[in-house]
């Protein structure tokens, strides 16, 4: 329904314009972004002009804002100022498919950045944001396929929706301490999203969005400021929320169409609830408001909220009867250590009571072994790793240790014509053997040796895949 709404709105606004429609709607909206950190407004524009590779426009209070670029270099570093003007922001589409760019950077002097402003550069793998970037603008970095890492400064508090949709190699997001709304979709489709545990996934002060299959109930975690847009959109088996007493914003859509949602709790911290929030949450009957009733009318709630507003309210909820709505989680390990040879299984045990969406299983070093959905772990080389086991941000802890196959012996005597069988510990698959001296011992497929004449040869066995051991044998 929300994206439906917002095609519908983008159509009415093209049709208010004859002549390039879009780019009209995009400068308009930089004029109200500029207006609002400058006090400049369109009126009190004075020129567009171009100053080296870079189009500026002027304003009357000694501001100025990019509006777009013309050369061709790879790397461009925007000044604080131009023509005595301070240059506070990077405008709508300024640099857009500008895909021969590689590195930006910008001055402390920007406040904002605007929508789609660097979207489409492809090539772009560096970008410094200065510090003092409160918003970054929908689409902002969008289809930056080559931005592998981006630092957000503590100046952000807003990042707009799609912002870094589709940076596909985007893996390290640096920074972002101070960042309270997100719109929706903003990192989808990176790999840092990708790489983020099941459950709900925050980025600064923000619930970002839930991944993984549908939980019964979300608890929210302390400290947390702002709900992001669509952040629960279309949880299907969702029934109850609880929100810690941090909370101050719920973004457009961000319960939209949870269509069991049956109770939530709302701090008294909220101060406004966006369009759509708990739209098509026909089963929300149950509001526990921890403020006055006056309070409540003060929260500036958006249109598409009627499910909110048609719910019973209780005023002046206190934390210690919501307490009571939580369902409690508990994670239990029969066994928190175990051990697996390289290329072995190992199965970890996880007792879940009242599971609340998928148990994941993380380790800490995927280059000693890998552990999947199921909680099943194969060994790639010998050391020691951790595992993270979590439902519901339940945590525990399961030490593991990966060791090279052995084998029975390392040294040996024998007679002309005694034998022995090599035993491995550990095996996994098929083992190779091999001796340096068919002569003095030869040895068969199964780790038999025998000894044939006086003197030395070294027996090689590989196994496990690729791990080589082996046995001196001496005959007498």
């Amino acid at each position: 329904m929300k994206r439906i709404s917002f095609f519908i709105a983008v159509l009415l606004v093209i049709n208010m314009f004859s002549i390039a429609p879009t780019t009209v709607f995009a400068n308009a909206l930089d004029d109200v972004f500029a207006s609002s950190y400058s006090g400049a407004t369109s009126d009190e524009a004075t020129a567009d002009e171009v100053v080296g590779d870079i189009t500026y426009r002027f304003y009357s209070d000694g501001t100025a804002k990019v509006r777009g670029y013309e050369g061709s270099n790879c790397v461009v570093q925007i000044p604080e100022t131009v023509k005595n003007h301070r240059v506070i922001a990077v405008s709508s589409d300024s640099f857009y498919e500008c895909d021969y760019l590689e590195k930006v950077i910008l001055p402390d002097s920007i406040l904002e950045i605007g929508t789609n402003a660097f979207d489409s550069c492809t090539s772009l793998t560096t970008v410094s944001l200065g510090n003092s970037v409160t918003r970054i603008g929908s689409g902002a970095f969008s289809c930056c396929e080559n931005l592998k890492t981006i630092t957000i400064p503590k100046s952000v508090t807003k990042i707009g929706s799609y912002a870094f949709f589709d940076c596909e190699n985007l893996k390290t997001i640096k920074g972002a301490d101070n960042v309270t709304q997100i719109g929706e979709s903003a990192f989808d489709n990176t790999l840092w999203f990708e790489s983020q545990p099941y459950g709900v996934v925050y980025l600064g002060k923000c619930a970002y969005q839930f991944k993984g299959a549908s939980p019964q109930q979300i608890v929210i975690k302390s400290g947390t400021v702002g709900i992001g847009e669509s952040a629960f959109y279309c949880n299907s088996k969702l029934t109850s929320v609880i929100l810690p007493d941090t909370v101050e914003t719920i973004g457009k859509w961000a319960f939209s169409d949870c269509d069991r949602l049956a109770e939530i709790v709302i701090p008294s911290s909220v101060t406004s609830i966006g369009r759509g929030a708990f739209d098509y949450c026909n089963k929300l009957s149950n509001v526990y408001y921890m403020g006055s009733e006056n309070s409540w009318n003060e929260i500036s709630i958006e249109a598409d909220n009627s499910a909110l507003n048609d719910a019973d309210i209780v005023f002046n909820y206190t934390r210690g009867k919501a307490n009571k709505l939580i369902i409690k989680t508990t994670v239990t390990l029969p066994k928190n250590k175990g051990k697996v040879f390289v290329n072995g299984t190992l199965k970890i045990k996880a007792v879940v009571k009242n599971a609340n969406g998928q148990t994941t299983f993380t380790i800490s070093n995927p280059k000693i072994a890998t552990v999947n959905s199921k909680g099943v772990v194969k060994g790639i080389k010998a050391g020691k790793a951790t595992i993270t086991v979590c439902n519901n941000d339940v945590v525990k802890k399961f030490s593991l240790a990966v060791a090279n196959p052995t084998l029975s012996t390392k040294k040996a005597t024998l007679e002309v014509g005694e034998k022995l069988t090599l035993k491995i510990n550990g095996k996994v698959g098929k083992a190779k053997f091999k001796t340096s001296n068919k002569k003095i011992a030869k040895v068969n497929n199964k780790g038999l040796i025998t000894a044939k004449k006086k003197g030395s040869a070294k027996i090689t066995v590989t196994t496990n895949g690729n791990v080589k051991l082996s046995c001196k044998v001496k005959v007498k």
